[in-house]
């Protein structure tokens, strides 16, 4: 599976990368589900909280109800993608 790329400015200046592995919309609100590099086993979630032109900003979602709810939703895109390439 080839995994897109997000390529972002930190505080500092630095560029990183996360690798994006599923993205939904739930309400009004878009989520990423990414991890830091290919081989990381460990995943979270990010929140797009605001536009501005060209940038947006995304934070970490840390409210356990809301994660909850995403956990299910993210779960069940990758098994359906999973499955599509069976």
């Amino acid at each position: 599976m080839t995994e897109e790329k997000l390529v972002f400015t930190d505080d500092e200046g630095q560029e990183e990368s996360l690798y994006i592995l599923a993205r939904t919309k739930l309400g009004e609100n878009d989520y990423l589900l990414v991890k830091e590099s290919e081989e990381a086993e460990e995943a979270f979630i990010l929140k797009l909280t605001e536009e501005n032109g060209d940038d947006l900003i995304f934070d970490v979602v840390d409210d356990d109800d809301e994660l909850e709810a995403l956990a299910g939703i993210f779960e069940q895109l990758l098994d359906d993608e999973s499955e599509g390439e069976a």
